[in-house]
């Protein structure tokens, strides 16, 4: 051993004595580090292992005497030599005892200095000759170094260089398997090697044949000079000479790989000693690969509930199935490398296939998948079966497309039930041209997007039968309107109808198109709140009848439906669908687009059905008359523009003629 590569970590607060031992011991060939400070030695030992530590006993804050009881609480080996200025034999004989090898009296030379340094490392060279125990110095700092990393190349860079090391090997190498089980890859080699750089664990090729022994056999090798222990008669012995150990890494007890170091020049009784050196590190290995590979499965779960709770949170709001359909899709695609996508949904009448790819199909290719969605919704539902023919193709995204003579089949498919208990949507499909080599790890994220979309599902149908409820329920309120006014039987619903044609043909959304159906449906609801003999007199209203109750209906049905969730937006078609262009209306006097564009739009189809339909004190006007009015009282009572596009739409919808608008002005 050349005992002046040495490394030595100085401690002193002393600077000029600090730097001039460090310049001495440089000059004599050791590699030096130095602190001048307790707190600054720990940090160091976190990053590095001297050799050998000289440290100050009297220093500020932290003494030499407390970091050697840290240290020794750390490290039973790594050899400490105390330096003071006290020769207090007290404290001496308390150093020795808490672990310290040997003390310097300042002052002192710096040839004593290296003497005592030189002194020590023989002392601990010898001990590791003559004690196997001793040749585990270096472990627990090894394993502080691994377990203080997840880097999968820092920990194999860590281990390779401590078994290095620690047999004091001319050659060496790592290998581990892959994840099909069936390789061993060459990770890391120092040395030459002739030979591919991996083989096939359960071929006999000729190729890494001590390393396939053990990891077949899951156990430790030495091989000398054409010998083998504690297994006799290797066949692969006689190729070795020198020393060769090997040891298997092992992961949870079950074998992962094979560290093997060489030296020549040796003899078998060193090898067996070096042998329990190389398992104990090989060990330590298997250990911190288990940790890496835990801890990215921990961290790979945690991002996977992450995803989910993200994706989960993208359906608030999202109150209709085909969104939440089309929000799974997107997300499929972007986050997976998935090369087709396919949602079968139920609807009330037959089921849309909706879908997305990274080629274009044809007819065949939809139809072969389209067949195994059909049956895995079939398998797993206790509905009447679906066909095939009932359903529709709804592509969700344009973008990706390759040409379609550039369209392979589909080699690999994932297909799932979206069946949840009595709730049954349809069926998932994923697909392939090639495996997806990810696919394995990432079930489990898949099924919980899928479990999210099932919920999501799950709460719009739910939202959407307890609107339906609410909707039939207050549909019969308006039913029982029109019931206690004989003369407007059916208004309610006509209203809507001429509402949706007006709507439409202006270009509103569709949700904006059913809102004002909704509201043309409802908005005489607070009529139920007029006494009947009121709604039915025969002749003209009384001013305080008309002012006093008939003008009361708008805020009257205003107020039943603002406490209902689903009906809220509702509230200002409803409470405003009597007031006038001009400002002349009721029940608050707004004008032109103060009021709300839904009312102005059943303002006008509540006028018009009524002029149309008899009434207690008088009969039907009829279309002419009634397009008649509306076009005197444009800009007045009535939106002027939104009056001509409704006799333009009710013409193109066919409910005005061509003849009825002769001679009208």
């Amino acid at each position: 051993m050349d005992i002046d590569k040495r490394k030595v970590l100085v401690i002193d607060d002393d600077a000029t004595l600090c730097h001039a031992m460090e310049r001495y011991l440089q000059k004599k060939d050791f590699d030096v580090l130095t602190a001048s400070d307790c707190e600054m030695a720990l940090d160091l030992l976190k990053q590095d292992y001297p050799h050998v530590i000289v440290a100050d006993i009297n220093m500020p804050g932290m003494s030499g005497l407390d970091l050697l009881k840290l240290i020794r609480q750390r490290d039973k080996v790594i050899p400490v030599i105390i330096t003071t200025g006290d020769p207090n034999i007290s404290t001496m004989i308390e150093a020795i005892h808490n672990g310290a090898q040997d003390y310097i009296i300042k002052p002192f030379s710096m040839t004593m200095l290296r003497e005592k340094i030189v002194e020590t490392l023989e002392v601990i060279h010898r001990y590791k000759n003559t004690n196997v125990l001793a040749e585990l110095v270096a472990i627990h700092s090894v394993s502080n170094r691994l377990s203080s990393t997840h880097e999968y190349d820092e920990i194999l860079d860590i281990a390779f260089d401590s078994c290095r090391e620690s047999t004091k090997a001319g050659r060496g190498y790592i290998m581990l398997r892959d994840e099909s089980e069936e390789f061993l890859n060459l990770v890391r080699v120092w040395g030459n090697y002739h030979g591919p750089e991996y083989t096939r664990i359960q071929q006999n090729d000729g190729e890494w044949e001590a390393a396939k022994w053990v990891y077949r056999k899951n156990r430790a090798v030495a091989l000398y000079d054409g010998a083998s222990f504690p297994y006799k008669d290797l066949p692969f012995a006689q190729e070795v000479t020198g020393v060769t150990i090997l040891a298997p890494i092992r992961i949870n007890g079950t074998p992962h790989g094979v560290v093997s170091m060489s030296r020549q020049n040796d003899d078998g009784e060193h090898g067996k000693i070096e042998l329990s050196l190389l398992e104990i590190l090989a060990g330590q290995l298997g250990n911190a690969l288990g940790s890496v590979k835990l801890y990215k499965a921990l961290n790979k779960r945690i991002s996977d509930l992450h995803f989910i709770s993200d994706y989960a949170e993208q359906f608030v709001g999202l109150l209709q199935p085909e969104s939440v359909v089309t929000s799974f899709v997107d997300t499929i695609c972007d986050y997976f490398t998935v090369d087709y996508v396919g949602v079968l949904f139920l609807k009330k009448r037959g089921a849309a296939l909706y879908y997305w790819s990274t080629y274009e199909l044809d007819k065949a290719q939809h139809d072969e998948i389209m067949d195994g969605l059909v049956t895995c919704y079939n398998d797993n539902s206790s509905s009447t079966a679906l066909t095939s023919q009932q359903v529709q193709l709804a592509k969700v995204r344009e973008d990706g497309e390759h040409p379609k003579d550039a369209a392979p089949a589909f080699s690999y498919a994932k297909t799932l039930p979206l069946v949840w208990g009595e709730f049954e949507f349809g069926s998932i499909t994923l697909q392939w041209v090639d495996r997806d080599v990810d696919l394995e790890e990432n079930v489990k994220l898949l099924r919980g997007i899928i479990n999210q979309t099932r919920i999501a599902l799950t709460n719009a149908k739910l939202f959407n039968d307890i609107k339906e409820n609410y909707i039939r329920t207050i549909k019969a309120l308006a039913i029982a309107v029109d019931a206690k006014d004989t003369y407007t039987h059916g208004h309610s619903e006509n209203v809507m109808f001429y509402s949706e044609i007006l709507a439409r043909y202006i270009g509103l959304s569709e949700q904006e198109i059913q809102l004002v159906k909704d509201g043309g449906l409802l908005h005489d609801i607070g009529k139920i709140g007029i006494p009947g003999v009121i709604l039915n007199k025969p002749g003209p209203l009384t001013d305080s009848e008309y002012n006093g109750f008939m003008k009361t209906h708008p805020a009257l049905g205003a107020d039943i439906i603002k406490d209902v969730p689903f009906l809220r937006e509702l509230k200002p078609l409803i409470l405003y669908h009597h007031e006038h262009h001009d400002g002349s209306g009721y029940p608050e006097g707004l004008r032109g687009d103060e009021i709300p564009l839904g009312a102005r739009i059943i303002h006008i189809a509540d006028a018009f059905e009524a002029m149309t339909s008899n009434r207690p004190y008088r009969k039907s006007l009829g279309n002419q008359e009634a397009v008649c009015r509306l076009r005197k009282n444009a800009g007045s009572q009535f939106d002027p523009a939104l009056v001509e596009t409704f006799i333009t739409a009710m013409l193109e919808a066919g409910k005005l003629s061509e003849d009825e608008l002769i001679g009208v002005s």
